[in-house]
């Protein structure tokens, strides 16, 4: 007979196995393997040529894997980890910093999050999930006396060098995170809108998602502010958004050429009356 070592998996990062210790159990066949996936959240950007980068930062992960600070690659530009199948949280722990590149180099701005902290991913055996954590900045360099906590990260919305092209998934939960995405006219990920959302209108730049649409729970009266909106290469989820008429949603699937079968539409407001 075979004996295998048989031990939890505890999961990858940055590409290196993590294993632990255990007893040897006697089994007449090799261990299946755990599905995984990729987590791939990058630390530099670049905005109309400006190039900006997240330093002092430390990532933790909750869920099926628990990781105290995730790696990051040789020359600190991406944090990788790979994570079993599953839902988890990730944190940006405090103190990290956003610079953006000058004459003179690297200098710290001062900016806020507008993205949720922590935040809720899902892995997927064999794919790699790209998250956005979008930022908001008036570039305004960090003056001699401290600021407070400086916040910065992978996605920037710099009021005064706007971008137009997002690359991850997008997650909006208040009003703050929808305004942070004015000027923005592709995203190449998926956008999801939930919780304390009232308005798109900071969305009217919008006009492609490289990914899925999800619209649930928000207090959303209208879909105004994706007038502009012209393609969505994945699915649709407009769901339990109760002051929502539900007219509002199938006008917006009708533009886009979805059939009511390719979408999830359900929980709105059927007695809602569109303009």
């Amino acid at each position: 007979m075979i004996v295998y070592c048989r031990g939890p998996r505890l999961g990858f990062v940055a590409g290196v196995l993590l294993t632990c210790l255990s007893a040897c159990d006697a089994v007449p066949t090799a261990p299946e393997e755990e599905p995984v996936g990729t987590l791939s959240m990058p630390l530099i950007t670049i905005v109309n040529d400006v190039r900006y980068r997240l330093t002092e930062d430390r990532f933790s992960v909750s869920g099926p894997v628990e990781i105290d600070e995730l790696s990051h690659n040789g020359d600190g530009s991406i944090v990788v980890a790979t994570l079993p199948e599953g839902d988890y949280e990730v944190t940006l722990q405090d103190g990290w910093v956003l610079e953006r590149q000058s004459d003179a180099g690297f200098e710290p701005i001062e900016a806020t999050l507008a993205s949720p902290n922590p935040r809720p991913v899902r892995i997927e055996s064999d794919q790699t999930t790209t998250v956005v954590w979008l930022f908001q900045t008036d570039g305004n360099p960090v003056g001699p006396q401290p600021p407070g906590v400086l916040q910065g990260n992978l996605g920037v919305a710099d009021s005064s060098n706007p971008g137009t092209n997002l690359v991850g998934d997008v997650l909006a939960t208040e009003a703050s995170h929808i305004d942070a995405l004015q000027g923005i006219v592709t995203i190449e990920g998926s956008l999801s809108i939930e919780a304390g959302v009232t308005s798109l209108a900071a969305l009217a730049a919008l006009t492609h998602i490289d990914g899925d649409l999800s619209i649930s729970g928000t207090a959303l009266t209208s879909l105004e502010g994706l007038e502009h909106l012209a393609g969505v290469t994945g699915t649709i989820v407009i769901t339990n958004n109760t002051s929502l008429p539900t007219c509002a949603a199938t006008t917006l699937l009708q533009r886009l050429g979805f059939e009511p079968t390719e979408v999830n539409v359900a929980g709105n407001d059927d007695d809602g009356v569109c303009p």
